[in-house]
């Protein structure tokens, strides 16, 4: 007895892939967006300084992200920073932690196949 084939789909893993990395940057601020002859070309391996060099925190947003967790409850709880400073900070760091490492690419890919799978499960009306 022959196996079967998987049902033919018109979606492909790189469509939904485009259109997921699409959908992640869409989804960032353009505020927070980082021009992309701005970033750095895919031969830099060390990032490690690109927030602080890329221009989008200001210093103080900086420190708050270069601090310790206890460093900045206690910055937040002697009225030093606000939540809101806190969070927007972090928020514009992970930003460019997207933008330049591409993480949710590399986290991403086993939600991706997942996607696929789904795509595929409900082609055939399981």
């Amino acid at each position: 007895m022959a196996e079967a084939e998987p049902p033919k789909t018109e979606t492909d893993w790189t469509d939904i892939a485009a259109k997921a990395q699409t959908k992640l940057r869409n989804s960032i601020p353009s505020e927070y967006r980082i021009p992309p002859d701005k970033l750095p070309g895919d031969n830099v391996l060390d990032v490690t300084d690109f927030p602080a060099k890329c221009g989008l925190l200001s210093d103080a947003e900086l420190k708050i992200t270069e601090s310790f967790a206890t460093e900045i409850v206690g910055a937040v709880a002697a009225g030093e920073w606000s939540a809101v400073e806190v969070t927007t900070a972090f928020c514009k760091r992970a930003a460019i932690a997207h933008q330049v490492v591409g993480y949710f690419a590399m986290c991403s890919l086993g939600v991706l196949a997942e996607m696929w799978t789904d795509e595929l499960f409900d082609s055939r009306n399981v």
